[in-house]
């Protein structure tokens, strides 16, 4: 196999990790945005896995879809040093313990926004508009009506609903506030966060000033 030969942009991302700035990672589709997302996973483990495996710490790595994180794992060998998700995983990780939370959530903020927002859709006519937003909003009275019936274990939120109910929960429980996310070194993203998609088709980085993740 060819050794590949390194571009600037990897040097700077290499200079990032090692001085633990953050950065953002700029290309096109198919310029190999993945590829440098594992180098980099690579270069952590290389430089400070040990480490962290001592102090029971994981690198957590973000992407947007469950086929990115099925390929990420594998090229990383399935190492358990790496907490590989999608981002909706990731939160429901996170407060899917805090159950009565989340019912609070659901019950004072997000199914009453919800029905609010489709009842204004619904202009009491026979639109196919009109008609959906009225089921929805049917739907949804149903949900909130159910939910003090379900246990406490049974409560989930689907994935387009679960930022902004962690969002709620952790700006107004003081008990989820208290969730330590100390084994998490720092947050690594593919196709989102760490490697944004220009119409450029040359990676290139930018350094977003000194952070420790």
């Amino acid at each position: 196999m060819a050794q590949k030969i390194e571009t600037d942009a990897d040097k700077a991302v290499r200079a990032c990790l090692d001085s633990h700035r953050s950065f953002a990672l700029i290309a096109g589709t198919g310029s190999g945005k993945t590829s440098s997302l594992v180098e980099a996973l690579e270069r952590i483990r290389e430089r400070e896995g040990r480490t962290l495996r001592q102090y029971s710490q994981r690198v957590a790595c973000i992407t947007f879809t469950k086929r990115a994180v099925e390929v990420i794992k594998t090229r990383l060998g399935f190492d358990d040093l790496y907490f590989v998700s999608t981002l909706h995983s990731f939160v429901w990780d996170q407060i899917g313990r805090f159950q009565s939370d989340i019912r609070e959530a659901l019950r004072e903020h997000r199914l009453p926004a919800l029905i609010a927002k489709e009842r204004e859709k619904d202009n009491g006519g026979a639109s196919r508009t009109a008609q959906e937003a009225r089921a929805k909003a049917d739907r949804f009275e149903q949900e909130l009506a159910a939910l003090e019936s379900l246990r406490a274990s049974s409560i989930q939120t689907p994935g387009s609903e679960t930022i902004q109910t962690e969002s709620w929960v952790m700006t107004t429980s003081s008990k989820s506030q208290a969730i330590s996310l100390r084994k998490m070194l720092r947050s690594g993203a593919s196709q989102g966060c760490a490697s944004r998609t220009s119409s450029s088709t040359r990676p290139r980085t930018r350094s977003r000033g000194s952070s420790q993740g």
